[in-house]
């Protein structure tokens, strides 16, 4: 684990750290006493969160915990979706015998990854023959990845909070830019497409996941919607569309409530240009110095004051500028 953040300690009303991933076993007796109504936890850590406080929620919550910690496997969540009738890459699991096999199942290039990641971490796009077995022998051919077919096409995305009889807004939108190949988006551009709505609510209701959630798809030349990651939690880019008039927070506050969903909260239609925060805004250009950077991520928290407060924003902000 890394050291807390002192501007954390600063801006939220409690911080704990722990020590290792084995220490979120103790989650129960460390909020003890507290309400806990829901959790938002990154896929590699989802095991050990949702099983630390069994006890410290609701029946209901606890059974909604169960179900997100059964997807967050992406062979599992294939397997799933395949059985629903979802278009989803082929896919051959790790270990296998040699690198030919996987081309041979799959083609050049193919899609190497983890099962169990989030923001496209260890993920990778292999080219070529060589390299795909440079990364089989060196770890890559372990049962914690899979191989996956590449598909062409349009990175497109479905977000939302969905469930529970409670209506909530929904967006689609398409990826213009991220980091590398295989990770955060940076740039989306809002587009009104129903039919990838109503997968992404299919996916849902199949899924059995309730709250926020986040479908990525490819969508190939014959206008077929590969899925190929599905994440039951926050998303990167879910701060970025309150610029646009969609409160994803108010929306995921009124389902922790059970309110209906408000009509004001209905997600966008137009098409909209939306640069993701903060990653949008961190990269430093050849002609830049880091106080250019650091000025151009304040001018793009501003926005975010009021939705968020100011002390969540003093934290992003300083967190973000130390990584630099």
């Amino acid at each position: 684990m890394k050291p807390p953040s002192r501007v954390a300690a600063l801006c939220f009303n409690r911080t704990v750290q722990l020590g290792s991933d084995s220490d979120l076993a103790s989650l129960e007796s460390i909020l003890d006493g507290e309400n806990v109504v829901d959790v938002q936890a990154i896929e590699s850590l989802a095991l050990q969160t949702y099983q630390g406080f069994p006890a410290t929620s609701r029946p209901e919550t606890s059974a909604n915990w169960a179900r997100r910690i059964d997807i967050v496997d992406k062979l599992v969540v294939s397997r799933r979706l395949q059985t629903g009738g979802f278009f989803t890459p082929d896919v051959v699991p790790a270990p296998v015998a040699g690198a030919r096999e996987v081309v041979e199942a799959l083609g050049l290039p193919v899609v190497h990854k983890p099962r169990v990641a989030s923001g496209g971490q260890g993920a990778s796009i292999i080219d070529t023959l060589g390299e795909l077995q440079r990364v089989m022998s060196t770890g890559g051919n372990s049962d914690a990845y899979l191989f996956e077919r590449h598909l062409d096409g349009r990175s497109l995305q479905f977000s939302g909070v969905i469930g529970g009889g409670h209506g909530g807004p929904v967006v689609t939108y398409e990826t213009l830019r991220r980091e590398g190949r295989t990770g955060p988006a940076h740039e989306v551009l809002s587009i009104d497409d129903p039919e990838l709505a109503e997968t992404g609510r299919k996916i849902a209701a199949h899924l059995g996941i309730e709250g926020m959630i986040n479908v990525d798809v490819i969508r190939d030349a014959q206008g077929r919607d590969w899925v190929h990651d599905v994440n039951p939690r926050v998303w990167g880019s879910f701060a970025s569309f309150s610029v646009v008039g969609v409160d994803f927070l108010g929306a995921y506050v009124d389902w922790l409530r059970g309110v209906p969903e408000a009509t004001s909260r209905r997600g966008i239609q137009e098409e909209t240009r939306i640069d993701v925060l903060p990653g949008a805004f961190l990269r430093q250009e050849p002609s830049e110095s880091r106080v250019q950077v650091q000025a151009r991520l304040a001018r793009a928290v501003l926005p975010y004051l009021r939705w968020v407060g100011p002390r969540y924003v003093a934290y992003e902000l300083v967190h973000n500028l130390k990584q630099k």
